[in-house]
């Protein structure tokens, strides 16, 4: 099949439209857009991965605390007790409860007016 073009030659088949070019352009556009993001933001992730964590400075009239890491007693275990604060006892904790009457430990920042 052949066609007439707007400047009077002919081809064979059919005529290739603005439109379908300039899609095509702005699709390679994009998608090498996409890449150079993703390589920019690999570079930044490995730049700072590299980078050394500085210590936090101390002045010397500044307490640093440490961070205390929770304590994980009897994992698995599911201990029963019953909480008595304000019985004016202060429990303490006998290390061993087998039974369902244990009595929970108390300490001076969970009961105050029983441990003083």
């Amino acid at each position: 099949m052949v066609e007439r073009c707007p400047d009077k030659t002919e081809v064979e088949g059919p005529i290739p439209s603005t439109p379908t070019m300039n899609k095509q352009k702005i699709t390679l556009i994009f998608i090498g857009i996409i890449i150079l993001a993703g390589l920019l933001s690999l570079g930044v992730y490995l730049y700072n991965l590299k980078k050394p964590v500085e210590p936090v400075k101390n002045s010397g009239n500044e307490q640093v605390q440490k961070k205390e890491e929770p304590r994980i007693e009897n994992v698995g275990v599911i201990t029963v007790c019953q909480y008595k604060c304000g019985d004016g006892i202060c429990q303490k904790d006998d290390g061993v409860c087998n039974d369902m009457n244990c009595i929970c430990a108390e300490t001076p920042k969970d009961c105050p007016e029983d441990c003083k």
